[in-house]
């Protein structure tokens, strides 16, 4: 019998509904803070989520690139 690889840890990057939600928060409390009129400009918070959507992928490869096998005992 063939003996197993060893797991690895598998990072996923947030999905693309959470991502969306905090660009909101974040529009919605920059416009708050300068006394904008409208928090919720959609370029903005489509650009944001684009970038944290990149962002959070780009990291995502390098962490799983990274990642040391698993303890098998589950220490």
């Amino acid at each position: 019998m063939k003996p197993s690889s060893p797991q690895h840890k598998h990072y996923l990057p947030p999905g693309r509904d959470q991502l969306v939600a905090y660009a909101r928060a974040v529009c919605e409390g920059l416009a708050r803070r300068r006394g904008e009129g409208d928090p919720l400009d959609l370029d903005r918070v489509n650009g944001l989520a684009h970038f944290l959507e990149v962002a959070s992928r780009i990291q995502a490869k390098h962490l799983n690139r990274m990642s040391e096998p698993l303890d098998d005992e589950g220490e």
